[in-house]
């Protein structure tokens, strides 16, 4: 399991996305009626599958062909 951890600067009332590919997004709203200017959240993030498009790869041209390019 991937830990990562991170500090934002958000404001009550602000709403954060956590987004992943490989995991589902997840909302939080930030409650309005926090006490202090620190607090923490321990977001766990949900697997789930995801489809990329197909990538085709492709060999890179000639180099005497890139001269026409430039």
């Amino acid at each position: 399991m991937n830990k990562v951890f991170f500090s934002i600067v958000v404001m009550k009332g602000d709403v954060v996305e956590f987004t992943s590919i490989g995991y589902k997004p997840k909302l939080y709203t930030i409650p309005r009626d926090l006490e202090g200017n620190q607090w923490s959240l321990l977001q766990l993030m949900v697997t789930d599958t995801v489809y990329l498009p197909a990538t085709i790869i492709s060999p890179a041209p000639p180099r005497n062909s890139l001269s026409v390019i430039l």
